[in-house]
């Protein structure tokens, strides 16, 4: 695996899922969260000033990973179906850790729990089909170029 195949399918998923990802906490489902959080008010307040930063070093972690494990030791061509797969189940299981220890610790709303996991698996899903769709391009590129080199 070429260091700038990994590249060339990490950043752009990062991009994409880090932007959905805040459009959702954010905006989307900002609402919902205050109100089903509403019991763990003074942790709200601080959880609205939560640096950007941390969240888009969480998702450029989370990506590189879900790339990793999606491209690593391929050849060939991806199975997008795989791809969704494997990127749905590493977000269940980042964000099922997450939303478990904080049901455990701050009385997290069972509702938030499904429903923050359900976002985040289908965030990896799609993740994991942006990295797959991307590595299929490269890979029949870089065949392409083979052939036209071997002519």
């Amino acid at each position: 695996m070429k260091i700038k195949t990994i590249l060339f399918c990490w950043l752009p998923t990062f991009i994409i899922v880090f932007g959905l990802n805040g459009v959702f906490h954010g905006q989307l489902a900002a609402n919902f969260f205050d109100t089903n959080l509403i019991q763990l008010e003074p942790a709200i307040h601080k959880m609205k000033d939560t640096d950007p930063l941390w969240v888009g070093l969480l998702d450029l972690v989370l990506t590189f990973g879900m790339t990793y494990f999606i491209t690593a030791r391929r050849e060939g061509k991806i199975n997008l179906g795989n791809a969704a797969f494997a990127g749905g189940l590493l977000n269940l299981i980042s964000s099922g850790t997450w939303n478990f220890a904080n049901a455990a610790m701050f009385s997290w709303s069972v509702t938030v729990t499904i429903c923050d996991i359900t976002w985040h698996i289908l965030l990896g899903a799609f993740g994991g089909l942006i990295i797959g769709a991307i590595y299929n391009r490269v890979q029949k590129r870089a065949g392409a170029v083979k052939l036209s080199t071997n002519i």
